[in-house]
């Protein structure tokens, strides 16, 4: 609960709230807030977590335990992290990946683009009742669209993609065998925690196939980010010892080892 209090014109105008010596003001709020919205819900809420905040820090400083070893040096490694990582970010920037760059990687790389076991690209379509679910199967088999039927949008159908050993035992050996393990098979109903199932196989991609570049295109691209990022980190870091002194007493280093 915040208690309203009024101030003499001039006292403390951007002032919005205090815990002991402790104060919040408005550029304080509204920084912290950034650009989001500022309902009174929202600012309250704030407030609520900073007085909150304040009230525990207070109560353990008041207790001494901000004066404890453990907690100087757990802010001080906490402090050398964050500078760290804005110096890092003010000197690496955003790096500049470009489709090219993703297109030479996945063509040099392509042996780790392939399959390591079957798939399958599946419109899958569930119900509670049996009927029904042979009934969805009837609909789709009316309808032998390539990707799509009128059926995936009439029973809130779903696209997904299983790998050999993803599915429960029965229903994985049952679609992944010779006989069933076709482009546009339609199979089910399957009977799963008390929900029938019906799948329709939409592409069959076997092991040792190539994955397409547009399924991998954003794990490329963060991967190389990553890379680069690695790499000019190396750089920076190598470059800081030209400037700042380092010394490693080795001697002294053999009394911390058990």
């Amino acid at each position: 609960m915040f208690n309203c209090s009024t101030k003499e014109p001039g006292e403390g105008l951007s002032l919005v709230a205090s815990v002991g010596h402790s104060t919040i003001n408005i550029e304080s709020v509204t920084g912290q807030l950034g650009d989001g919205k500022r309902d009174s819900l929202s600012v309250y809420r704030f407030l609520s977590g900073w007085v909150e905040k304040e009230l525990l820090y207070q109560g353990g400083v008041s207790l001494g335990v901000g004066a404890d070893k453990i907690i100087s040096q757990k802010i001080s490694k906490y402090k050398k992290d964050l500078v760290a990582k804005a110096f890092l970010d003010m000197k690496l920037g955003e790096p500049s990946i470009v489709e090219d760059d993703i297109k030479k990687h996945y063509i040099t790389n392509k042996e780790e683009y392939k399959r390591k076991t079957k798939e399958i690209l599946v419109s899958s379509f569930s119900s509670q009742d049996r009927s029904e679910a042979i009934k969805i199967k009837k609909e789709i088999k009316k309808d032998r669209t390539k990707n799509t039927s009128k059926a995936f949008s009439k029973y809130n159908g779903k696209r997904r993609t299983f790998s050999f050993g993803d599915l429960p035992l029965k229903i994985n050996d049952s679609i992944f065998n010779k006989k069933n393990l076709k482009n546009g098979n339609i199979l089910g109903p399957y009977f799963v925690d008390n929900i029938y199932y019906i799948l329709k196989i939409e592409k069959v991609f076997h092991e040792g196939s190539l994955i397409d570049l547009d399924i991998v295109f954003d794990e490329i691209h963060q991967r190389l980010i990553n890379k680069t990022n690695a790499l000019r980190r190396r750089y920076i870091v190598d470059s800081l010892w030209g400037v700042f002194p380092v010394n490693i007493d080795s001697q002294k280093i053999g009394g911390i080892f058990n």
